[in-house]
């Protein structure tokens, strides 16, 4: 057996950064130091109204398009009309935009892409991708350990809103003497004493460091 003495940590630590930029909302959250948060809760939002707005029109002015090309495809691609038609009515302005058919002859394709629909639809794809980035979602369960930035603060792209730190994966990071540190595996079974031994837990090593502290030689 080797005993070693360390300090419990958070076995994740992040800042929350924003991608873009405008007023930043509440989330699901009191963005506070020291609130707890679940896995997938929304900690902040960012005023996504005129970036909504946007997308509203586009797919609007693709349905447009699109409504254009029926009559054409009927005629020059009969056999892929039924298929082009039914994509068409899946088209809601209020949901994201249907994946658009790949599996169409080359000559359906070049037409498509000489009216624009193609390139009209990456663009609007790219906008839902880029809409997702207005709503800060918790990537795991944890705690707000800091707040640089205030709920109805204006933020700039690139901005630290928070730093959050993960609590249902703790770390214990133990420095092992030299001769010891062959006994050492990765992937094996340890116990975890609580200091004052009212507690224990079960723990495995993830990782082994290949340098030595030149102070302690461990």
């Amino acid at each position: 057996e080797i005993e070693v003495f360390g300090r419990v940590g958070s076995s994740q630590q992040i800042n929350v950064v924003a991608e873009v930029g405008g007023r930043l909302d509440q989330g699901s959250i009191n963005l506070k130091e020291g609130e707890n948060f679940s896995q997938g809760q929304v900690l902040a939002r960012i005023n996504d109204n005129e970036q909504s707005l946007t997308l509203q029109s586009r797919k609007a002015n693709f349905l447009n398009l699109f409504a254009s090309v029926i009559p054409d495809i009927k005629i020059d691609f009969p056999d892929t009309y039924d298929l082009w038609l039914g994509y068409f009515n899946k088209i809601d302005l209020n949901k994201a935009l249907p994946i658009i058919p790949t599996e169409i002859p080359s000559k359906a394709k070049t037409f498509l892409a000489s009216k624009g629909i193609l390139s009209e639809y990456y663009s609007i794809k790219s906008l839902e991708e880029n809409l997702k980035k207005y709503t800060i979602v918790a990537p795991y369960t944890g705690s707000v350990v800091g707040v640089n930035l205030e709920i109805g603060s204006v933020v700039n792209p690139g901005a630290t809103i928070a730093s959050i730190i993960r609590t249902d994966k703790l770390e214990l990071k133990v420095p092992v003497r030299q001769k010891d540190i062959n006994y050492v595996t990765v992937g094996s079974e340890v116990k975890i004493v609580q200091e004052d031994a009212t507690k224990s837990w079960k723990g495995k090593v993830m990782r082994k460091a290949g340098f030595i502290d030149p102070n302690t030689q461990s």
